[in-house]
């Protein structure tokens, strides 16, 4: 009786450390990611306060592409754990702009996911791409849109305003 009871604790001790081994994995899997909605114009004002520009970072990224325009400010800001197992979906990141974003995992030291991006909930284009990842649109009066995906530095909150 005495062996029965010892084999079951055994077991039982096998299975904890599996589950907790299991977490710890899984838990390694995801990707925290950083979305920004930013708005692009040439004028030196947002019409809507709420917006700010962006941090030099990002400003400095947008100025190092083909891109025409001399002010980007951000709308909205969010964070975001992407399990490894599956998507998270409809992220809305405005009234007119959402995502879903699934994390393919990392290959050769670079960060892969799949978005696909709506805009007024119709699929606009799907990605499957290495991060940072900027997804691009135009705006009414020659003004612009971006969705910049990146990985999330340590202690990254979401944006406190509302969306647009």
């Amino acid at each position: 009786m005495k062996s029965i009871r010892v084999k079951c604790l055994f077991w039982a001790i096998v299975l904890l450390i599996s589950m907790i081994a299991g977490g710890v994995a899984r838990a390694a899997d995801s990707l925290p990611v950083q979305m920004q909605l930013i708005w692009a114009t040439n004028e030196p004002k947002s019409p809507d306060p709420k917006h700010k520009p962006v941090e030099a970072d990002v400003a400095k990224l947008l100025e190092n592409t083909p891109y025409r325009w001399k002010y980007y400010y951000e709308v909205h800001r969010r964070v975001e754990d992407v399990p490894g197992d599956r998507s998270l979906e409809k992220i809305v990141m405005s009234k007119h702009c959402a995502l879903d974003i699934k994390y393919l995992g990392n290959h050769s030291g670079l960060e892969r996911v799949q978005v696909k991006l709506y805009g007024d909930d119709k699929l606009v284009s799907m990605h499957k791409e290495t991060l940072p990842l900027l997804l691009a649109g135009n705006a009414q009066n020659g003004t612009a849109w971006f969705v910049l995906i990146r990985k999330a530095p340590p202690g990254a909150k979401a944006d406190e305003a509302k969306t647009n």
